[in-house]
């Protein structure tokens, strides 16, 4: 999605060079003014695809190594749960 967002946005900064070219100093500082905002987006966007890239890590693990993890959460779990009755 961020790489769709940046095609997209290459786009626009082209032509908004190209524009730049074409006005006069007053519009070439309001051009200049977006065209830095656009470079702030394509920084926000790397940290968010950053973020979530870190937050949904895949893990390789088999199914044996699952159900182990799963039943070491459940027992303990289940141990602090009831840990005064026993």
């Amino acid at each position: 999605m961020t790489h769709d967002f940046k095609n997209k946005s290459q786009v626009i900064l082209g032509q908004l060079s190209l524009l730049k070219e074409e006005v006069n100093q007053g519009s070439k500082k309001r051009i200049d003014k977006v065209l830095k905002n656009m470079s702030d987006l394509f920084d926000l966007s790397d940290k968010i695809r950053l973020h979530l890239k870190d937050q949904y890590k895949t893990y390789n693990m088999s199914l044996d190594e699952l159900r182990r993890k799963i039943r070491g959460i459940v027992e303990e779990k289940t141990r602090y749960k009831y840990r005064d009755i026993f």
